[in-house]
């Protein structure tokens, strides 16, 4: 389980997450699913309607939180019903975290896994993102002219706000390696979920 935007902002730095952008991280993240036969869920906020909504895009399940829950509360409930399965939740988001640790998934931050995706050759690095970001936005606020945000829908208004949500604040992991600290058994337990990955 994917917190999709918590990923995404993480590793781009930035509370705007366009369109293009969301589509490239799950093309990425669709790539992996395929190359490791794994089966993921990515979990949006937002999405067309009130109500979650599902689909299935490059190899990925991906579930939209809709309006009236985010989708914390989404992997929340996933989570608790997963009870007792071998479950990997990735997010950043202590809150989040903790829940899905206290139900027994085991959880990798999302730099982790970002850092992993790129050891294994599949997601760009981090200032190749940031640069396709920063290029992104720069192009999508030149064509958002006074007359062109008059043609947006309620729909795409709904979108783009939930693309702007801010982050929340959030812990950085600490590294115990690092400091000459034993490994807890959670940490090492990601660390063996990591080696099968």
């Amino acid at each position: 389980m994917i917190d999709g935007y918590n990923l995404m902002k993480r590793i781009v730095g930035s509370s705007l997450i366009s369109e293009r952008v969301c589509d490239q991280f799950l093309q990425a993240i669709g790539r992996y699913s395929k190359r490791k036969k794994h089966s993921i869920t990515v979990y949006l906020d937002g999405g067309d309607l009130a109500y979650a909504s599902h689909e299935h895009r490059y190899g990925l399940h991906i579930t939209y939180s809709g309006y009236q829950q985010t989708a914390d509360d989404m992997i929340m409930q996933s989570v608790k019903s997963c009870r007792g399965q071998a479950i990997l939740v990735v997010t950043s988001d202590r809150e989040l975290a903790d829940f899905a640790r206290n139900c027994g998934a085991d959880i990798l931050g999302s730099e982790e896994f970002y850092e992993y995706l790129k050891a294994t050759g599949i997601a760009q690095a981090r200032s190749s993102a940031q640069a396709s970001l920063h290029k992104l936005v720069s192009d999508e606020s030149d064509q958002s002219t006074c007359s062109s945000r008059q043609d947006l829908t309620l729909n795409e208004l709904m979108e783009l706000g939930s693309r702007q949500l801010p982050l929340k604040p959030e812990s950085e992991p600490q590294s115990r390696k690092s400091s000459g600290q034993q490994l807890s058994k959670v940490e090492r337990s990601v660390q063996r979920k990591l080696k099968k990955l």
